[in-house]
């Protein structure tokens, strides 16, 4: 997966982003409720797939990506190996992104 998050500039805390999406898969007919995660270090990109059919699939987008929230929404078109062996995928996503809130650390009761 190739994705880049857009902001209106380099200190922005919310933006847009687009993605690349691809890969293989195992070649079976994972049905309309399907899962799909992309690992890359600290950046983890969630499909949750709504529409695997007639060669398209559909699917929502969560995540983190460089400590940034992601949501959006991926579509693309898959085909099949008549053979049985690995099938391909390829699609876009786009959405919004935000960076998370700072969450200050606990505070310590004063001693008595």
């Amino acid at each position: 997966m190739d994705i880049t998050l857009y902001g209106l500039s380099g200190a922005a805390t919310e933006g847009i982003w687009a993605a690349l999406i691809g890969g293989a898969y195992n070649n079976t007919d994972p049905g309309d409720n399907w899962a799909l995660a992309f690992n890359n270090n600290d950046d983890i990109i969630n499909l949750q797939g709504t529409e695997w059919s007639k060669n398209e699939w559909l699917a929502g987008v969560t995540g983190t990506v460089d400590g940034n929230d992601i949501e959006g929404t991926a579509a693309g078109t898959y085909a099949i190996d008549p053979t049985g062996g690995t099938g391909e995928f390829a699609g876009v996503g786009t959405g919004t992104w935000e960076t998370p809130p700072t969450q200050a650390p606990p505070t310590q009761a004063p001693p008595t």
